[in-house]
């Protein structure tokens, strides 16, 4: 019933825009919708009745639309607007959203007129609300000057009154391609306002104009309204066709027309026209550089697939590029290798590498597995959170590039102001599950590309009929990767199957989601009470329950839900695992997908997730039986008998017994071809150490296991090896956590490549804990020596002296 979603629609923006819940209320309602509590009981054409489960009991909420009102009640007996009303709204809005999707129909298709005249409108309207001031030329179709409150200035010429078509060197004027912009507008209108008789409009064009043409695809141009001078039309009917645009076969010659139409006083060539130039001579050399028939294998390891070898081939033999390769196909080490080909062909000193943070460890670690020791110093990684690119690189390597626009665009516009001489993209991402982001990245390689975004938005964008700034849908997506094509690689894993073996596809693919700050503080506090007492001489059966309840409280940290004690803090993994089923996950229409996840709020919680893909959703409990027409199935990681054969198997946490992934890995071995299995893993956390015990330390991973899991474990003492394990492996926990608050354990955490030594804040830290007298006073004399004398260094010698100052 689409007057029910409307009103709906229109009755949530209300609540949001108008207080009408107070701030609790509001939040609370947010959390129990997020949280998966409302859950639908009844549905008829006029009512809909929501179950929504509070922390000490279940509220009933029914839902009423007559006569285009939508009326509400709930059995808590609020006489207002209640938390679980409202998530009872958000619930049966994403129910009514996923019964009718997009109602394509419906929806606008812009012809290019239509998107055409409303651009021009948009930009009219902010020419007349800006407060611009312009100095007119002495020849009114000369250059002039516009100034904007900001003071920046633009260089303006006038081509046709009629029309009010002409020049600027604004940003939007270099792509928008609609021969005008807001300076325009506002100089045609100054124009017409102080120069009523208009005598001068009989001035001749002061110069023969060389310039990128925006209204034929920025094509090289000229333009002069006069009879030529003869020798100069001439050598233009060399070069430029008809219709006044340079000659396609004529375009390895451009820098020989440059050079013998500058000799001409008259002329006057536009600075984009020569910063085109510099860069089609500049992408041409390139290519050929690499035109030899392979690559030099001798400078990088050889043992890589042919499809990696010619994505790094594609990477290094371009100025910008996006590698989009298939989630699992090793992108990581093709970004790698062409930075080591750009080095040695181009002579790069500097490859900055920006990515999540839950993937600089990743990076770091690839980086000593695949480049020489003596190259490390070449490269610098950034986290997208904590960009601080303070200076020029040459080449710049952006992880995970979909999400660049997930910063409040404040990033995008970082790197737009960011000069570097090579980029690349690297994204799991197909095109037609992430237009817009696409769009954003193509902006940073070449500005011309898909740009405008009008034209690209009436090429390829479905706008709601209600509210035409609301995209709905895409279409028209077949042709965009060959518009690409020239930057743009991706392999999948069901093409590659002549050259990769079964083991490969089928593979464990860890997805790294980094803990937010407040989680990493409690891991931190938590570590550090564990590590107390696992160094205590005498530890009583009292401190192995706390013990025990504190590693599990750090085991649940690691797989940490929304539905833990603490429901207000950010949950990461819940966020990753969004991104990656809406921008990831490749899936064909008959594939299956089976999610392990424990505990009934987080099932229901990744069902909504699910739900908002408009995928098909079962939670299977234990004996029940798969409905066939479902595409996802969510269980709990001991069900692993019994179930449906998928492509993809997602493990949302590192399950309580690791082995059961590789057992599943084993028994599916074989079966298909194409399926592939992921595990969600926070980092820093216990779910790595679980995970590296798993293949390397078994026996301590059972022991763990038998002390977490049986109830009476505190009467039992545990092994000096898993007491050794155990303190080594927090005390990382704990070093880990402070990276971000502290800079005195960077030379610890950050690899050994290009770390300045920071003498001066290291002896500001020794002075400011000289002052901690409780904790120096806990140290031994030998170490409370080496603080008197400033002789403190942090280095893996000193490990436990940090410690010592950490737990205070």
């Amino acid at each position: 019933m689409k007057e029910y979603q409307e009103v709906l629609s229109g009755f949530l923006k209300d609540i949001q825009l108008n207080g009408k819940l107070n701030r609790l209320a509001y939040q609370k309602g947010k959390e129990l919708f997020e949280l998966g509590h409302a859950s639908l009981l009844l549905s008829t054409h006029d009512r809909h009745g929501y179950i929504v489960m509070d922390d000490y009991q279940d509220f009933e909420v029914s839902l009423l639309f007559v006569n285009n009102k939508l009326e509400y009640t709930c059995s808590c007996r609020s006489g207002e607007l209640c938390s679980h009303a409202y998530a009872s709204l958000l619930q049966s809005s994403q129910d009514r959203s996923r019964s009718e999707q997009v109602d394509r129909e419906n929806a606008i298709k812009y012809s290019r007129e239509g998107m055409v005249q409303r651009v021009m409108q948009e930009r009219l309207l902010r020419s007349k609300e800006e407060n611009y001031e312009i100095d007119f030329s002495d020849n009114i179709y000369g250059e002039h000057i516009l100034y904007t409150e900001s003071k920046k200035s633009y260089t303006l010429s006038f081509y046709h009154f009629d029309k009010k078509i002409g020049y600027c060197s604004c940003p939007d004027y270099q792509t928008n391609k609609l021969g005008t912009c807001k300076h325009l507008m506002f100089a045609f209108d100054a124009f017409e306002n102080t120069h009523k008789a208009q005598s001068n409009l009989q001035q001749a064009y002061p110069f023969i104009e060389i310039f990128r043409n925006p209204l034929h695809d920025y094509q090289l141009s000229w333009f002069f309204p006069h009879q030529l001078p003869q020798d100069i039309q001439l050598l233009l009917s060399v070069y430029f066709d008809n219709n006044q645009l340079f000659k396609v076969e004529k375009m390895d010659d451009m820098h020989l027309f440059l050079s013998r139409i500058k000799d001409f006083k008259n002329v006057n060539i536009r600075p984009e026209v020569g910063a085109f130039v510099e860069s089609y001579y500049e992408e041409k050399s390139i290519k050929e550089l690499f035109l030899s028939p392979s690559l030099d294998k001798k400078l990088f390891p050889n043992n890589l697939y042919d499809f990696q070898w010619e994505g790094i081939a594609f990477a290094a033999s371009r100025k910008g590029s996006i590698l989009a390769h298939e989630i699992g196909l090793g992108k990581t080490v093709q970004a790698l290798g062409a930075a080591i080909y750009k080095m040695h062909v181009f002579d790069f000193k500097k490859t900055t590498i920006l990515c999540p943070k839950n993937l600089k460890q990743h990076w770091v670690l690839e980086l000593h597995k695949w480049v020489s020791q003596d190259k490390h110093h070449l490269f610098e990684i950034e986290s997208f959170e904590r960009m601080e690119l303070k200076s020029d690189t040459d080449f710049l390597i952006i992880d995970e590039a979909q999400k660049i626009d997930d910063y409040d665009s404040v990033l995008l516009q970082q790197l737009h102001q960011l000069n570097y001489k090579h980029i690349l993209m690297i994204t799991d991402s197909k095109i037609h599950r992430s237009l817009m982001k696409f769009y954003a990245m193509a902006g940073l390689i070449d500005q011309h590309l898909l740009t405008p975004l009008w034209e690209f938005s009436y090429k390829h964008c479905l706008f709601d009929a209600k509210n035409e700034q609301e995209i709905v849908g895409y279409y028209n997506l077949e042709n965009l990767p060959n518009k690409l094509s020239d930057i743009y690689l991706r392999r999948e894993k069901a093409e590659l199957k002549e050259q990769i073996v079964s083991s490969f596809a089928q593979k464990q693919i860890v997805i790294s989601v980094a803990l937010s700050q407040e989680l990493l503080q409690q891991q931190s506090k938590y570590s550090q009470q564990c590590v107390a007492i696992l160094q205590k001489k005498q530890a009583n059966h009292y401190d192995y329950l706390q013990l025990k309840e504190r590693l599990q409280e750090i085991v649940d940290l690691g797989l940490y839900t929304a539905d833990s004690s603490n429901t207000k803090l950010k949950n990461p993994k819940l966020e990753e695992f969004q991104h990656f089923i809406k921008h990831k996950l490749l899936c064909r229409s008959s594939d299956k997908i089976i999610v392990f996840a424990q505990g009934t709020a987080l099932q229901k919680q990744l069902k909504r997730i699910l739900n908002e893909d408009y995928k098909k959703v079962q939670i299977l409990k234990s004996k029940e039986k798969a409905n066939p027409e479902f595409e996802v199935f969510i269980v709990e990681e001991l069900l692993q008998d019994d179930l449906p054969t998928a492509q993809h198997y997602i493990y949302f946490h590192v399950p309580r017994e690791p082995h059961f992934i590789s057992q599943r890995s084993t028994k599916l071995k074989g079966e298909l071809m194409d399926t592939s299995m992921y595990l969600l893993q926070s980092s820093p956390s216990f779910e790595e150490v679980l995970l590296k015990w798993e293949k390397n330390h078994n026996s301590l991973l059972n022991q763990l296991a038998e002390f977490l899991g049986s109830n009476n474990s505190f009467s039992k003492e545990i092994s000096l090896r898993l007491k050794e394990e155990l303190s080594h492996q927090l005390k990382a926990l704990v070093v880990a956590q402070k990276e971000e608050q502290m800079s005195l354990f960077e030379d610890i955490m950050k690899p050994k490549i290009a770390v300045k030594k920071e003498k001066d804040r290291l002896q500001l830290f020794v002075e400011k804990w000289k002052e901690s007298l409780l904790a120096f006073e806990q140290l031994s004399s030998a170490q409370q020596h080496l603080i008197r004398d400033g002789k403190l260094r942090v280095r893996e010698s000193e490990k436990e002296l940090l410690f010592a100052f950490l737990k205070r």
